[in-house]
């Protein structure tokens, strides 16, 4: 078991301040079930609502199509990016509650310790990063400790082409399409953003 502390300093508006103060102790590894069948990858622009379905079909445990939550993503902009206030409305009018926050004021350290308590309890993130320059939504599932390093898997609906639908599967047996290091992950983290906001988005 890893040992880390999390206490809530003070929120304003609404952003989140955090400092580490009392012991939490996190398991050294943790993996959300998430079938490789639901690696499918996504249609142009269409990273936020993929991403949305693998929240929204583990939260329900139900086969919900991808191309479902595209229609019922509403609010997009013209080149079919999806801000992140219309990302969470879909989630949350699947009936599962969501709401972002922005970790700017954070060390990648601490941003480290608030991804592990959230997938520890059996909770998907999706982030807001850049890849191939384009900014870009992926889903994590779960993450393990290999000597001092954590490893995070994702979902990644950007993954190499697979066949009949789905990406490529780099996991095997883990869930998720995708696993990166802790530098990896915060690398692709930190290059989002949207609107000169929105930067450190999950």
């Amino acid at each position: 078991m890893l040992s880390i502390s999390i206490v809530v300093v003070r929120k304003f508006g609404p952003f989140v301040q955090y400092s580490w103060s009392f012991s939490t102790r996190f398991p050294a590894q943790a993996l959300i079930a998430y079938p490789s069948k639901y690696n499918y990858r996504q249609t142009i622009n269409d990273c936020a609502p993929f991403s949305a379905a693998a929240v929204i079909r583990i939260a329900k445990k139900e086969p919900v199509g991808s191309a479902t939550i595209v229609q019922q993503t509403h609010w997009r902009l013209p080149n079919k990016h999806t801000p992140p206030w219309s990302l969470e409305a879909v989630i949350r009018n699947n009936r599962i509650g969501a709401r972002g926050e922005v970790f700017g004021h954070m060390s990648d350290s601490d941003r480290i310790v608030w991804i592990l308590s959230h997938l520890s309890q059996n909770q998907p993130m999706i982030l807001l990063g850049k890849k191939d320059e384009a900014l870009h939504y992926m889903t994590l599932v779960g993450y393990t400790k290999i000597g001092e390093e954590f490893r995070f898997h994702v979902y990644d609906s950007w993954h190499t082409k697979g066949e009949g639908g789905l990406t490529a599967d780099d996991n095997a047996a883990l869930p998720g399409n995708r696993t990166l290091t802790s530098d990896e992950l915060m690398n692709f983290w930190r290059e989002g953003g949207l609107f000169g906001m929105y930067q450190w988005y999950a």
